[in-house]
């Protein structure tokens, strides 16, 4: 009978331990937070910290996890971009603004000071794929941040292989691909920081846009006059201004920053209970209307792989009703109604190239966000991602559902994330990441090489993480254990 007791005991016991271990594992792997991905070209960088220890870690992904490596900097600095060969970093955000570079040692770059209390960040930065258009906004003497009457004077600068580079213009940068250049004002700005001015008029008075085709590039500039505005547009095709067109156009216009594309214009006509809105396109002579919206709250032009579309926003009077996003492809200088989606909450539009290499959009709850790349519009919620121009519609994992997550596109990959799950979506199936995050940073903790990089093909087919096989050894060694107990009873 005591046989029987002992036995039973020792599988009591047993499994006891198996869940023990078990769980310290799960709770091991639960030390791993994503704090951010960031996303150049088929590349994507994964920054993943241990919340036990503080440190943070680059995972670098291509569709696998192929390199991993320490980030070696005080928290009290920010990721602001990686562009693939190394980090851009700052630290502070007004007053004083550090500006650094991280590729695996940290380079002070310059120090800002006298920044402006006015705005959140007095650094803004812009990327192009090969260098960065930095712009620090100074503090006035008169500046109130506590009534807003603020003067803001801004410096640029162009960074280039390390090299910071004054740039004496004024306006809003925008980059020109076609021409390789800057649009700052009425000033074009090279890589290398030289300027040549246009003459035109001040630009930097006007709200202004870069319009682009195979052949053409149009700098659109408009200048409301309440109630009218002044539209001009030149071609910039060789760097030398032509005005080729200018017009007065009833009520406030307006041209969208960067468009690939002939140049269209937003109409909006204020009436005394509502406002008309139009869609205007430029057809090398001609001003033309093709289109009014009147029902839209708000209008977003979207140029995707050399097609036009718009969004047309119209919100529910009803508070607790979707509000409704109407899609239309400008073709042919007409507009093609395609299709209706219901939103959720503030619809935030972005083009996923005007962030390459910038931290993950973020969908906050209650909201929609819709990111464009050059083959495609998404529409995210707190339940569903959406394709608009094939209307497929995908549900979230059950690990992002109706909680605020991040979103990231690498080539033709979306990945979709919050502090503790990662997925990737393509060609309309989710993946979970998530396994794969924890693997790689317990390899590179386990292996303790700090300072250099892992390469993925060292442990490739190495799919379990250290805690994983830890505890697979320690429920061994107790199964062995407690064999050798009961062989030793059934001696007695």
């Amino acid at each position: 009978m005591s046989r029987v007791v002992d036995y039973k005991k020792s599988v009591t016991l047993f499994f006891v331990l198996l869940l023990f271990i078990t769980s310290l594992s799960i709770s091991l792997a639960h030390d791993v937070e994503i704090f951010n991905v960031y996303s150049f070209g088929d590349k994507a960088a994964f920054v993943v910290v241990n919340t036990t220890t503080l440190e943070s870690y680059a995972l670098i992904y291509n569709g696998s996890f192929v390199e991993m490596y320490p980030l070696n900097f005080s928290l009290r600095h920010t990721l602001v971009h990686w562009n693939g060969k190394y980090w851009l970093l700052q630290k502070g955000e007004r007053g004083t603004v550090e500006l650094y570079i991280y590729n695996g040692t940290l380079k002070h770059i310059k120090t800002f000071k006298n920044g402006s209390l006015c705005v959140d960040n007095d650094l803004e930065i812009k990327w192009n794929g090969k260098e960065y258009f930095l712009t620090f906004i100074e503090a006035s003497p008169h500046d109130n941040p506590n009534t807003g009457e603020c003067i803001l004077k801004f410096k640029h600068y162009i960074l280039k292989d390390e090299n910071l580079i004054p740039v004496n213009v004024s306006g809003t940068p925008h980059w020109v691909p076609p021409l390789n250049v800057w649009l700052v004002g009425n000033s074009l700005v090279s890589e290398n920081g030289k300027v040549t001015h246009l003459n035109i008029v001040n630009a930097s008075l006007y709200t202004e846009g870069i319009a682009y085709n195979d052949t053409h590039v149009w700098l659109v500039v408009a200048l409301n006059s309440n109630p009218s505005t002044y539209v001009t547009i030149y071609e910039l095709n060789d760097l030398t201004p032509i005005k080729v067109y200018s017009t007065k156009v009833n009520g406030n216009v307006y041209p969208p920053e960067t468009l690939r594309g002939n140049p269209i214009l937003i109409q909006r006509i204020a009436t005394p209970k509502s406002s008309n809105i139009s869609v205007l396109s430029f057809n090398g002579s001609a001003l033309l209307k093709i289109h009014s919206l009147d029902e839209c709250s708000a209008i977003y032009p979207v140029s995707v792989g050399g097609r036009i579309f718009v969004l047309c926003l119209l919100k529910s009077k009803a508070k607790s009703a979707p509000n409704i996003l109407e899609l239309f492809e400008i073709k042919n200088k007409k507009t093609k109604f395609l299709n209706t989606f219901s939103t959720q909450g503030h619809v935030y539009v972005y083009n996923v190239d005007d962030f390459r290499g910038f931290n993950a959009f973020k969908l906050w709850k209650h909201s929609s966000l819709i990111i464009y790349t050059n083959e495609s519009i998404f529409l995210f919620n707190s339940t569903h991602a959406l394709n608009l121009l094939t209307g497929e519609s995908i549900d979230l994992p059950d690990g992002l559902k109706t909680m605020g997550y991040y979103a990231s596109y690498r080539r033709d990959e979306w990945i979709l994330f919050n502090k503790n799950e990662a997925y990737s979506l393509k060609n309309g199936k989710f993946e979970n990441l998530t396994s794969e995050i924890v693997t790689s940073l317990k390899t590179i903790i386990s292996r303790n090489s700090i300072g250099s990089p892992i390469n993925s093909r060292e442990h490739e087919g190495y799919n379990i993480s250290t805690n994983n096989v830890f505890a697979m050894i320690a429920i061994g060694l107790m199964a062995i254990i407690v064999v050798v107990l009961l062989k030793a009873r059934n001696k007695v």
